[in-house]
């Protein structure tokens, strides 16, 4: 009897109350069959199988139904057919799930502590071989004969007279086991084999040094001569460099390429300074660790300092100072009064300096570069090597022009590349750098470089900052020379009678958007090109069209 919820087409039952009783015999339907709630079978339920799916399976799914297991029967060919019986009871842990041969299985615990792991372990019995029998490449059985032939009184630990008297039992007790016999070989084949051992020990080496004795003697009968060896080397300075811990003496002493001599003090309170000197403890010259250098006599042990240098640049001289070139000579301190004295080759003194201030000159002082009679007359003329004031490089009129300063090759007369006029005015011919914060009460101009032309244009930004380009045809403005960083200027961008002259720039010109403009196309039309240098290789720039 079935118990459970079934759709059919009709249905008949009383209205008594009680639940419907169907037979079911069998449900047999392509689609299968789901039952949502509980069914009951009071006898077995067969789940069949057929050619497609094998043999009949019990699925259990998850709650979800997206998994679960099967159970499924043996194949027709087993001819299979028992009953399983599950145990009474869950069993407890560890344990696994046996049969008794009949179908009826039951919890089981397996000992295993009378099995010899996979890993290794000591056996407590024997081990039987059936057969041939290989253990790790060993045969057991051949191995095994060759073992049974070992007299069975052998030992593992036989001393040496044991095995020697073993033997003499065979060979008999009276042969002595003459090792010479044994190997054939005796009397001079081993005073001939070390005799040569010995030679070859020896190596030729002298009969001084050819026997042990010998070798121990001429090492200083020092078992351990390495360790000796090396403890006399850990106190000599090596050839890379060190350390001295004691004072250096010696006669001579030679420095071959670049390198330093340096001295240190390590003790506080205590200065490293280079002492040289011609024996005894005096000194004439010495150079300290803070830099100072003193040059006189007996300087080790106070005694007199004739010369002293110091870190902060000053210089004192017990004495007087003399320089001289072969044309002459300079004394500084030549005597009580004469802080300064320039002698010439007849060691004549020709200028003198006291030290009151006063100035003597033997010679003349050329305060007049002008020609007497002249505008220029009265002048200060800088000039070298030459007598003739005209081709002096500094050059300070009087007269009519007075106060001019100028400068130049041959500023008298010549080139000029720098002048300033009593007026105020400043020309120079090259370019003028203010490094300081420059204020102008005047007007301030810049020249304008103007070109004409058509094709590719390269300005010089050296020569000005503003400039006139006269189109007359398809051109391109060039990535200018001497880009400065801070130059800016405008150009003025000028279409000939005919106009529609066109302008292509550069990969220095950058304008805003990306873009570069379009020039206005009339004829005799002005466009106006302001430009600024942020850094060499960037030009801004912003083009003002048509301009009337």
């Amino acid at each position: 009897m079935a118990y459970g919820k079934i759709k059919a087409d009709t249905l008949v039952f009383d209205n008594s109350g009680s639940d419907v009783d169907l037979v079911v015999s069998e449900i047999v339907t392509a689609a299968g069959v789901t039952f949502t709630g509980n069914v009951n079978f009071d006898d077995q339920v067969i789940v069949k199988g057929d050619s497609t799916n094998g043999s009949g399976a019990l699925t259990l799914n998850c709650e979800n139904n997206t998994h679960g297991i099967k159970i499924k029967g043996p194949p027709h060919s087993a001819g299979a057919n028992y009953t399983l019986t599950l145990p009474n009871n869950t069993g407890t842990n560890g344990q696994v799930l046996i049969t008794n041969g009949s179908g009826v299985s039951s919890w089981s615990t397996i000992d295993l502590s009378s099995k010899l792991s996979l890993a290794g372990g000591q056996m407590t019995g024997n081990i039987t071989f059936s057969g041939s029998q290989t253990v790790d490449g060993r045969n057991l059985s051949v191995d095994g004969t060759k073992l049974d032939g070992i007299e069975t009184a052998a030992t593992a630990d036989q001393t040496a007279a044991e095995i020697l008297t073993a033997i003499k039992t065979v060979d008999g007790a009276s042969s002595g086991l003459d090792a010479d016999l044994l190997d054939g070989q005796h009397g001079a084949y081993y005073t001939g084999y070390v005799d040569t051992a010995i030679a070859n020990l020896i190596d030729s080496a002298p009969a001084t040094l050819d026997t042990l004795n010998e070798l121990a003697a001429a090492l200083g009968d020092d078992p351990n001569f390495a360790t000796t060896v090396t403890n006399s080397i850990a106190t000599k300075l090596p050839l890379a460099g060190g350390t001295l811990t004691g004072g250096l003496t010696g006669t001579t002493g030679t420095f071959v390429g670049v390198g330093e001599l340096v001295l240190s003090q390590s003790t506080v309170g205590q200065s490293a300074t280079l002492f040289l000197g011609k024996g005894g403890p005096s000194k004439v010259f010495s150079v300290d660790e803070s830099g100072n250098l003193k040059i006189g006599s007996n300087i080790d042990s106070a005694g007199t300092t004739n010369i002293s240098l110091n870190t902060t640049g000053s210089a004192t001289f017990a004495g007087s100072v003399k320089s001289t070139n072969g044309t002459g000579s300079a004394f500084l301190g030549a005597t009580s009064g004469t802080g300064l004295a320039i002698n010439n080759s007849s060691n004549a003194t020709v200028v003198e300096l006291n030290y009151d201030g006063n100035a003597t000159f033997a010679g003349n002082i050329d305060i007049d570069g002008g020609t007497s009679g002249t505008s220029n007359a009265a002048g200060v003329s800088i000039y070298k090597n030459n007598s003739n004031a005209s081709y002096a490089p500094l050059y300070i009129s009087q007269g009519n022009t007075s106060g001019n300063l100028i400068t130049g090759h041959n500023a008298y007369s010549g080139a000029v590349t720098f002048a300033v006029g009593v007026n105020g005015n400043a020309t120079f011919a090259g370019s003028m750098t203010v490094t300081g914060t420059g204020q102008y009460t005047g007007a301030q101009r810049g020249g304008i470089t103007t070109t004409a032309g058509f094709g590719g244009f390269t300005f010089n930004f050296n020569a000005s900052n503003n400039y006139q380009l006269n189109l007359v045809g398809a051109s391109t403005l060039n990535n200018p020379t001497n880009q400065v960083a801070g130059q800016h200027g405008v150009i003025l961008v000028t279409q000939d009678g005919t106009g529609g002259r066109t302008l292509a720039f550069g990969t220095n010109w950058k304008f805003p958007g990306g873009t570069a403009p379009t020039l206005s196309t009339a004829a005799n039309s002005q466009d106006l090109l302001a430009y600024y240098v942020p850094a060499s290789g960037t030009i801004l720039a912003q083009l003002i069209t048509d301009l009337k």
